[in-house]
């Protein structure tokens, strides 16, 4: 499959990845984690910030970029500006990763971004169980509790971006708002 034409992806460097299953052209980030279908980036946005965690198969990616002058400005940014990205802490190797991720992205209460092919719409908020099923919906954009829940099937997600930068800004904001209260 794909993963043999990527095989050789260092790990842990910044690269510029295009895939067919994401809305942008393309996304930095390091891959912290891969198997044969699925892999794993520490995705960092084009101010070279933490923009949490992307879940992707290895089936839409096409193209990935290293060690160009673009890749060396992002890995500059995330550096002078003390950017990390919380460890992965997986108890159960032998689960697929997206188990793992979303068991992560559960006990660590992080918020969950997915999206579907045939929707223009992610769904967006806290997963309420550790497989992922259940959604409780956070208006991400307007940072809002939308106190909505969805169930959803993980399974056939395009893909999957765990605590993105715009998701920690609305997690500030509603903290502020609850604390007005």
């Amino acid at each position: 499959g794909k993963i043999m034409i990527f095989q050789e992806v260092p790990l842990n460097v910044v690269l510029t990845i295009y895939s067919e299953d994401i809305d942008e052209d393309y996304i930095y980030g390091k891959i912290v984690m891969r198997n044969e279908e699925e892999v794993f980036i520490a995705q960092i946005n084009d101010k070279g910030e933490n923009d949490g965690y992307l879940y992707l198969q290895w089936e839409g990616i096409y193209r990935i970029d290293y060690e160009s002058s673009y890749e060396e400005r992002i890995e500059r940014l995330y550096q002078a500006k003390n950017q990390y990205h919380e460890e992965l802490m997986f108890p159960k190797k032998e689960d697929t990763l997206l188990k793992n991720l979303l068991n992560w992205a559960f006990c660590e209460k992080k918020i969950v971004s997915i999206y579907f092919a045939d929707s223009d719409m992610e769904v967006e908020g806290y997963l309420k169980n550790a497989q992922g099923s259940q959604i409780a919906q956070v208006g991400v954009y307007e940072a809002v509790f939308e106190a909505g829940n969805s169930f959803v099937d993980v399974t056939k997600a395009q893909y999957i971006h765990v605590d993105s930068k715009r998701a920690r800004d609305a997690e500030i904001v509603l903290r502020y708002k609850e604390n007005e209260q």
